[in-house]
């Protein structure tokens, strides 16, 4: 049994969007066998004997796709088969990317045509405004000391599956700007961050920031989902599952067409986990505005579990329990016998 496209490693090469086949032949026997060729288990089609093809026209799902040619007859208890993979061409996905190199008397604009989905590209060609053709590379350089380059550039990528083309606008006055990033306000709490920023020139220069978040000894940063919308002057994010007893350094980061910068570093630790078996009534009058109550019967090595929160509290004024606990200062209070928190 052989598959008659198949190339090296079990592979048949195709292209997206354009007819293919799949040709298995076997050496006939008696009785006559049926062939029967596979797509991830399932039969797409039969017959023989001796040879099936199987003609189709592969879409992108199709790529890297297992296909499988059995045969078996009513003599044969063990079915043959012949394994291949399906790697095709596929229609390109293009994205211009920007680089800006800022001098005092000039300025220097370069742009990338890149393919986003890992496909091999085979021409190349820049229109600006729609007009003719500028460039056949996949890089175009443009110097503001020969012209103004205000305006839409389209690269178009093609390869054999077909085009596609991408469209980047340039304003030139918004090139080589200074950037200057809010202020931030960082909170936490012991598992989450709450960052809040205002102001910075990004928001006039419309342009859209990410936030990232390591841990002070990892340097491996996490990013949260872009930031732009731009059109109030404060906004804030929650930075959520994080560790308690933590120090996190955020920062903010611009990736446009004035190139990559970031802000400063601002370190925050969260804080510390709050024990569930403990007196919270030492911060009531100063960063608590609730006190947890505590029942007696269920006191755990000297402190009482807490069984309830949002009773107002504060140490002039306790509150009690018929049969319980109450907070006095860093003390909890029950049956007349005093545990002391701290």
């Amino acid at each position: 049994m052989n598959v008659v496209e198949a190339k090296s490693e079990q592979q048949v090469n195709g292209v997206e969007g354009h007819q293919m086949r799949l040709t298995c032949n076997v050496n006939s026997g008696k009785p006559k066998e049926t062939i029967f060729w596979r797509r991830n288990g399932i039969v797409v089609s039969s017959g023989g004997p001796g040879r099936l093809q199987y003609t189709f026209v592969p879409e992108r799902e199709d790529n890297f796709q297992n296909y499988t040619c059995t045969t078996n007859n009513t003599l044969n208890s063990i079915a043959l088969r012949e394994d291949i993979q399906l790697r095709l061409t596929l229609h390109p996905r293009m994205f211009v990317d920007m680089k800006e190199k800022c001098e005092k008397d000039n300025m220097t604009v370069i742009l990338n045509c890149l393919e986003t989905s890992g496909q091999l590209i085979e021409s190349y060609n820049w229109v600006y405004n729609g007009a003719s053709i500028i460039e056949t590379s996949g890089v175009l350089v443009l110097t503001s000391s020969k012209k103004p380059f205000n305006g839409n550039y389209t690269c178009t990528g093609g390869n054999a599956a077909g085009s596609n083309n991408a469209t980047l606008h340039l304003h030139e006055d918004k090139l080589c700007q200074p950037r200057q990033f809010p202020s931030i306000n960082l909170n936490s709490d012991p598992t989450s961050i709450n960052v809040s920023w205002k102001g910075g020139s990004i928001f006039k220069l419309e342009q859209p920031f990410f936030i990232e978040y390591r841990q002070h000894n990892s340097k491996i940063w996490r990013m949260i989902p872009k930031q732009n919308n731009l059109k109030t002057e404060l906004q804030s994010i929650q930075i959520s599952d994080l560790y308690p007893s933590t120090v996190y350094i955020i920062r903010l980061y611009v990736n446009g067409s004035n190139g990559y910068s970031v802000s400063e570093e601002y370190k925050r630790k969260t804080k510390d986990q709050l024990d569930p078996y403990s007196c919270l009534a030492a911060n009531c009058d100063k960063h608590e505005p609730f006190c947890h109550l505590f029942e007696a019967n269920n006191n755990v090595e000297g402190r009482c579990m807490v069984i309830e929160v949002g009773q107002l509290c504060s140490p002039a004024n306790d509150l009690s329990v018929d049969g319980g606990c109450y907070c006095s200062d860093s003390k909890c209070v029950s049956n007349a016998s005093t545990y002391n928190m701290n």
